[in-house]
């Protein structure tokens, strides 16, 4: 049998790519070698003259924990602290015009509340939220992790990655 964190990462693969597949996006994994990246979203838009065309990205960093917590309107996680500052060192360097999310999978406690599966339908517990480091992060010292505090509206939703696109389109921050 392979690890609970390995049965974690697998369904937070699969959510994210049921949400990529409602929002008719394109999902790129990372297999191997991801430096920080789990995979791109890809933007697909439809031209009429001339049929879909690959738009925007957007990298992500993908978790899936059942150590979270929920205090007034955030999710709490401990992220490691090298996730953490290679999210802020992109951030600052504005190397890539490229957005780059934590997108976070909190599942319940007990493995066997994860999932549950019936002739209607197949059903992953709980959501998956993102979060963005901002111009006001730095670098942690920390030795091993940093708390951080994802906003309770932040759940990454089919729609979500549409209004991420168009922001970018806009030049807004998220």
């Amino acid at each position: 049998m392979i690890t609970m964190q390995h049965s974690e990462e697998f369904l937070s693969i699969a959510a994210m790519n049921a949400i990529a597949a409602m929002a008719g996006v394109e999902l790129e994994c990372r297999a191997t070698h991801d430096y920080g990246i789990d995979g791109t979203i890809r933007e697909i838009r439809d031209f009429p003259a001339i049929g879909k065309v690959p738009g925007l990205t957007m990298d992500y960093q993908l978790k899936s924990t059942v150590n979270w917590n929920c205090r007034k309107d955030f999710i709490i996680y401990n992220l490691e602290v090298k996730n953490y500052n290679k999210m802020v060192i992109r951030f600052k360097d504005n190397i890539a015009k490229t957005p780059y999310v934590l997108i976070l999978l909190c599942l319940p406690k007990k493995r066997d509340e994860w999932l549950s599966i019936s002739p209607e339908e197949i059903i992953l517990r709980k959501c998956c939220y993102w979060y963005e480091v901002s111009a006001d992060d730095d670098i942690s010292e920390n030795e091993y992790t940093i708390t951080i505090k994802i906003p309770k509206n932040n759940i990454f939703l089919p729609e979500t990655i549409s209004k991420m696109f168009e922001y970018m389109r806009c030049g807004d921050e998220m």
